[in-house]
Parts: structure tokens; C-alpha cells; sequence
């Protein structure tokens, strides 16, 4: 059983490896890749952040 368990996780942690070699950029990594986003959205009265195309619950955002 412990062979199983040992052997399930060495395959998870190869698997994760591969993942990265495979697509490098696919995170964001530092500030310059940050700033490619541009800055969120807040609503102008409470400062929400305002996530989609709709307006903020407060009703004046």
C-alpha cells in the first residue's frame, strides 16, 4: 500500500514538471507581465472592485 501511495505521488510531481516545461508563460510571473493587464475596474462611490460589464450593486458606480 505504501508503494502505491509513493509511486501515485512521484507520477504527480513528473506530471507537474512536464506541465511547466510545457507552457513557460502561461503564468503571470513579475510586475512586467502585471502591467499588460492594465488596472481593475472600482466602483467610483464605495470602491468596489467591478467585475464584468455590469454596474456595482451600490447603484452609482
Amino acid at each position: 500500500m505504501l508503494q502505491a501511495v509513493a509511486l501515485f505521488l512521484i507520477l504527480m510531481l513528473l506530471l507537474g514538471v512536464f506541465g511547466k516545461l510545457r507552457r513557460p508563460g502561461g503564468k503571470l510571473r513579475g510586475p512586467k507581465d502585471q502591467a499588460k493587464l492594465g488596472r481593475p475596474r472600482k466602483c467610483r462611490r464605495c470602491g468596489r472592485f467591478l467585475i464584468g460589464g455590469g454596474d456595482c450593486d451600490c447603484g452609482k458606480g
